[in-house]
């Protein structure tokens, strides 16, 4: 279940609800805002089905309408409505917008960062050398290096040159701070 809402000035919501309609969303709300320093606009806001919500944004992207609107786009926890829950609660692949939101945040090098890098890499470390399945499976919990991989794979994929470009500049330093915890916990005397 998504929420949308696409900001844009005075007059062209009716253009973005008709969008909306189009690829069978069943109800859309319009509310006017004051954006600062001192324009009107309108606010189009749709709370729908993943695949639904992935159709609208498609079809918006595609109008030229979006040059001259703000999109925001969330997971939402819960839609109560007289819609069908199997079609409002369908699976879907996540919307690359999302992703590209996630691989960013993820992509920083943070206090919490490298407390679970130099913690997976301990468990890790512990569990092949034990070998303790049950720790290694926990480590990969820990793992925060998906997101890195993810990036470089996902940025070079889709043209999105600064993610890829700042995972890839990152990635020594992530690979050395779980070194330095794993590699010492490995070594036998």
């Amino acid at each position: 279940m998504h929420e949308g809402r696409v900001t844009v000035p005075k007059g062209l919501s009716s253009d973005i609800a008709r969008l909306a309609f189009d690829v069978g969303i069943d109800r859309v709300t319009v509310y006017p805002v004051l954006v600062l320093p001192d324009a009107d606009a309108d606010v189009v806001s749709v709370e729908t089905s993943t695949p639904r919500a992935k159709a609208f944004r498609d079809r918006l992207t595609t109008s030229g309408l979006v040059s001259r609107a703000s999109v925001t786009t969330g997971e939402i926890r819960a839609v109560l409505s007289n819609g069908s829950v199997e079609e409002l609660t369908y699976p879907a692949i996540e919307p690359a917008l999302e992703v590209f939101q996630d691989l960013w945040q993820l992509n920083h090098v943070t206090v919490s960062y490298a407390v679970r890098a130099l913690t997976a890499a301990l468990l890790l470390g512990y569990g092949m050398l034990r070998r303790d399945v049950v720790s290694i499976v926990v480590a990969a919990l820990f793992l925060p290096f998906t997101a890195q991989v993810l990036a470089l794979g996902f940025g070079g994929r889709l043209a999105a040159r600064p993610a890829g470009r700042d995972s890839a500049g990152r990635q020594p330093g992530r690979i050395s701070i779980g070194g330095s915890a794993g590699g010492p916990g490995l070594w036998r005397p």
